[in-house]
């Protein structure tokens, strides 16, 4: 193959997996409302369009695979026959086995499936004998209406929920007019109400349903033309959950291009550089009366940190990206375990620095197999416990300042806090007089445990006694934090809080032995002199009293290498800094000052076992080394730092 068709093959991966992805939601959506001919219509378009996509490229048994899906689709929208959850499960293994050809294609997978064997499956399928779906109001004549729909004030693309309302109204009878005219409302030249003048056999309630599911159109009424008219009330905006049929704007409205990540990552590089070097020419002019250059210093200020901003909002992108993806694991490990669950997802527009992004997954893969395989109990259980038979899990993501905070929750059985002490004894951790005196806040925490599980016996889903340590780590080894809340009885919440970018941090720069390190800002809680703190020995380990806390104390340069001599000076200054539940003040020679940094990556082999997790290059040209705080626990030596009181 050349070069052309090489680089046709990349556009070819990429768009299918977007394709596939859109494939599953519309699945996901069908089986939840077989009878909804919307999504029944979008799987059609896109099984169309990867067959025409994967014909053109020579791609023959995706062809043909995708063909007979169709063929399966047709007869849906045809109303000759009824989607079953048989039928869904189904077009999901074929999507399945669809993603792992595309891997195969990518190169990143090295296994071979038989497509057409799965082919035969499907057309079979499809020709089996099945009772049409029933009509809707079988036997009755057609009749006129109109109905007037009316769009929330905030809405910003009014054509766009327009033409939804009128592709679902196309689908239960014929569009004769509208008000204003159709050339009028794709040009957006109306307010915030329309009408339309149709005829259909459907049931007024059915038809006021469908477009009062299309986002943002909060108010309906239908008249039958010459009668009494029905009113809809007003319904609240509805939730976006990433699987509304949304069709694209116009090519005006929507112009974009592809750009790989490694020209958006040679980007942060390149900005990250003109940042060290503005940070340079900073130093180098400081003290200078220069006002001419006062004025370039400033001007160079402002543009590069705007193409700072605008570069690091290119590597943004929304979690929908991540969440979309776990509605299909949600019905997989609810069918396999028998529970009835609904997953919700909310706030899909917030944004992620896409480094972030990709290391987010698999925390919260675990964190979401947990709530359906530990949290939600079977449908006899909830029914005994007067809850709904149907199980709630939603995926929620916040924006909090200058962080991100992505929550899990479920209204299952909860944490028993006691049972946790009991396995935690059990498994031989701790004595019972040890956990007797955590409370059942510090108690939920002792799932994160190495090794610590509460499940009987071991499945595909849970009791390894891995995971939600896993979970922990990923999420403050990316200067993140995890926190738990849960009632007994009522469900639990475990929420991360994350950096909304990792590519350049503010940091605070201290000197310790003769260097400089910078130590993330966003781990710092407070500083103060070592003269004037409250220093006592506590079982032989020196600790200062902060706030009538005790925060143990350690040397820096005992954090980086625990075979250091203690120090012997009260000169000096207590940076007290804080990773998940650990706090400790590192003793420092000075503090130099607030900065904003570039972090610059490390060979693994230098930083692995050590508390250095990168470089950044400062103003002066010199270069200092980044605190790793993850393993403060671990890497401190309690004793070995530190001047007695």
């Amino acid at each position: 193959m050349d070069v052309d068709m090489d680089q046709y093959r990349v556009v070819f991966i990429e768009e299918a997996r977007e394709l596939l992805q859109s494939l599953t939601d519309s699945l996901l959506a069908l089986e939840k409302e077989p009878d909804d001919l919307a999504p029944v219509e979008e799987c059609f378009r896109v099984a169309h369009s990867l067959k025409g996509m994967a014909a053109t490229m020579g791609y023959d048994d995706i062809s043909r695979l995708t063909h007979k899906m169709e063929n399966l689709l047709d007869g849906a929208r045809k109303k000759e026959r009824r989607v079953t959850s048989d039928d869904v499960d189904l077009l999901l293994k074929c999507c399945d086995a669809l993603q792992t050809s595309i891997g195969k294609l990518a190169g990143e997978t090295e296994e071979v499936l038989d497509l057409d064997a799965l082919a035969a499956i499907v057309d079979k399928a499809a020709a089996a004998p099945q009772t049409p779906a029933p009509a809707e109001t079988p036997g009755r004549a057609p009749r006129r209406y109109e109905l007037r729909m009316q769009l929330d004030e905030s809405c910003v693309l009014k054509s766009v929920r327009a033409y939804m309302a009128f592709k679902r109204l196309s689908m239960m009878g014929e569009i004769e007019e509208t008000t204003p005219s159709m050339e009028d409302i794709e040009d957006e030249r109306f307010g915030t109400e329309f009408t339309v003048v149709f005829t259909s056999q459907a049931d007024p309630n059915k038809i006021k349903e469908a477009v009062l599911g299309v986002s943002e159109i909060i108010a309906a009424k239908i008249t039958q033309v010459g009668e009494a008219a029905v009113t809809v009330q007003p319904k609240a905006p509805k939730q976006q959950t990433g699987h509304e049929d949304e069709p694209p704007p116009r090519i005006s409205e929507a112009q974009s291009v592809r750009v790989t990540i490694g020209h958006l990552d040679n980007m942060v590089n390149l900005v990250g550089e003109l940042v060290i070097t503005r940070a340079r020419l900073e130093s180098m002019t400081a003290g200078l009366d220069i006002p001419e250059l006062d004025d370039v210093l400033e001007e160079l200020r402002r543009t590069s940190g705007e193409l700072q901003h605008v570069v690091m909002q290119t590597r943004m992108v929304p979690v929908a990206q991540i969440f979309n993806r776990f509605p299909r694991m949600i019905r997989d490990c609810a069918r396999n375990l028998a529970k009835k669950v609904d997953f919700r997802m909310e706030g899909l527009d917030i944004e992620l620095d896409r480094t972030v992004l990709d290391e987010i997954g698999d925390p919260l893969v675990h964190l979401l197999r947990n709530a359906v395989g530990h949290g939600v109990e079977r449908p006899e259980e909830r029914v005994s416990a007067g809850k709904p038979e149907t199980a709630t899990v939603t995926l929620r993501a916040l924006r909090e300042q200058d962080a991100v905070a992505i929550a899990v929750e479920d209204d299952g059985a909860g944490l028993d806090p006691q049972k946790l002490r009991d396995s935690f004894v059990r498994l031989g951790h701790r004595t019972e007089i040890e956990v007797a005196s955590m409370s059942d806040e510090e108690a939920y925490y002792l799932i994160c445990e190495p090794g610590f599980t509460t499940a009987s016996e071991t499945t595909d889903l849970s009791g390894r006694g891995v995971g939600m340590d896993a979970v922990k780590g990923k999420i403050e080894h990316l200067g993140g934090s995890l926190h738990i809340s849960s009632e007994l009885g009522k469900g639990s919440r475990f929420t991360l809080l994350l950096p909304l970018t990792l590519a350049i941090i503010q940091a605070l720069l201290v000197e310790s032995e003769g260097r400089t390190y910078a130590i993330p800002l966003n781990s710092v809680v407070e500083a103060a002199e070592l003269a004037t703190a409250e220093r006592r020995m506590v079982q032989q380990q020196p600790v200062m009293i902060l706030h009538e806390n005790v925060v143990p104390l350690t040397g820096l340069e005992t954090l980086l290498d625990p075979g250091a001599p203690p120090r012997d000076s009260d000169d000096g200054e207590v940076v007290v800094v804080q990773m998940g539940d650990v706090r400790k003040g590192l003793i420092v020679d000075r503090l130099v000052g607030q900065q904003e940094i570039v972090i610059k990556p490390l060979d693994t082999a230098f930083c692995r076992g050590t508390s250095i997790g990168g470089a950044t290059v400062l103003g002066d040209g010199r270069v200092a080394l980044i605190i790793d705080l993850r393993n403060l626990q671990e890497r401190s030596a309690p004793g070995a730092a530190g001047p007695r009181t």
